[in-house]
């Protein structure tokens, strides 16, 4: 039986995440206390055994200078013994559902492997968010910015140059106060380290180090012109001659792969908004969705509006993974050439 969990089943639902992901109690913990919402948390139960579930966390995506409601799909486990039995068919599909409801208008997630990604596709996900990754060496700058390890003191100001850095993007899964803190308390749990550069007094720069295996840098957030000062202070304050760093957005010469999946789960709002920016479109889709009836059919667009029509034998059908992949990475649709940025989650999510 599917259903949303009650705070009852939070002991088994603590014991199946750890046999799962065998993530340590103090951040199962801190997650309880601080992410856990039984609104947005789901199961399957047999014979009262929680034998699959999955959380998904609330957050804004700004798209088309629009704020959608996007709901991050986070732990999706099924029992061990229990797999293969299409478990997680009925907790993704139903899930769409009570989401759809909800008006939760974009999904999104990062799968746990690179083997997973061909598995969430079967469910409407499409690969959208990538990591960039190179390995940086000093290079000679004559800018330089000092290093300085977190603080809790700090935290106003980092966030603040989060918020100025993350403004200009038109593609992006944005981030509170809150949901910045969270995103920081959860790094440091897992053994992170977070530094920040300063610029006489001013924040200028963002590091997140992950110190499991290799040390690298996780994520940072700094401008273009402080990218070599800030990696060059990194670099002398770990005494090392060079370390990979991974980010959300490109630089010279890094290696894009695969990061993160979205999907759409109301068609009919992500195309009103593509009408409502388009005024002059005339267009006709027929989209197919195997898990939400609600998005399959034929929508007209036309004059800023968007309506579901009869079916139309004579539209080709698109998946609603296309559909996604043309809304968030661009390229044409039909009639219309959707321009956009590069669409951003962030590397903190998984």
């Amino acid at each position: 039986m599917f259903r949303n969990t009650e705070k009852k089943d939070l002991p088994m639902i603590h014991t199946l995440w750890k046999d799962i992901f065998q993530d340590q109690d103090d951040y199962l913990d801190y997650y309880f206390k601080h992410k856990y919402n039984t609104d947005f948390s789901y199961l399957i139960e047999e014979n009262d055994t929680i034998v699959s579930s999955l959380q998904v966390h609330p957050y804004t995506y700004r798209l088309m200078d629009e704020n959608l409601r996007f709901g991050y799909f986070h732990a999706i486990m099924t029992n061990k013994e229990q797999r293969n039995q299409g478990l997680m068919k009925e907790l993704l599909g139903c899930t769409f559902r009570d989401l759809y409801n909800k008006e939760i208008i974009l999904g999104g997630l990062v799968p746990s492997s690179t083997s997973l990604f061909s598995l969430y596709e079967k469910y409407g996900f499409v690969s959208c968010f990538s990591t960039w990754e190179k390995y940086y060496k000093k290079q000679p700058t004559t800018k330089v910015v000092s290093l300085h390890v977190y603080e809790d003191s700090m935290f106003d100001d980092i966030y603040t140059y989060y918020e100025i850095m993350m403004k200009p993007s038109s593609n992006l899964l944005c981030k509170t106060k809150d949901d910045f803190k969270i995103m920081v308390d959860e790094h440091l749990l897992n053994g992170g380290v977070i530094h920040y550069g300063l610029d006489i007094d001013n924040v200028c720069g963002i590091v997140f180090i992950d110190t499991k295996k290799e040390l690298h840098v996780r994520e940072m957030f700094v401008s273009t012109t402080l990218y070599i000062p800030l990696l060059n202070a990194v670099l002398q304050h770990y005494a090392l001659t060079k370390i990979l760093v991974k980010s959300a957005l490109p630089t010279m010469d890094s290696i894009q792969k695969a990061y993160g999946m979205a999907r759409i789960l109301n068609v009919y709002e992500v195309l009103s908004m593509l009408a409502r920016k388009n005024l002059e479109l005339k267009l006709t889709l027929s989209i197919q969705d195997d898990y939400l009836y609600q998005n399959t059919g034929v929508f007209s667009l036309c004059d800023g509006d968007c309506e579901k029509i009869s079916n139309s034998t004579n539209e080709d059908t698109i998946s609603i993974g296309e559909l996604t992949k043309r809304l968030l990475l661009g390229g044409n649709l039909k009639d219309i050439n959707i321009v956009s940025s590069i669409p951003y989650m962030g590397m903190l999510m998984d």
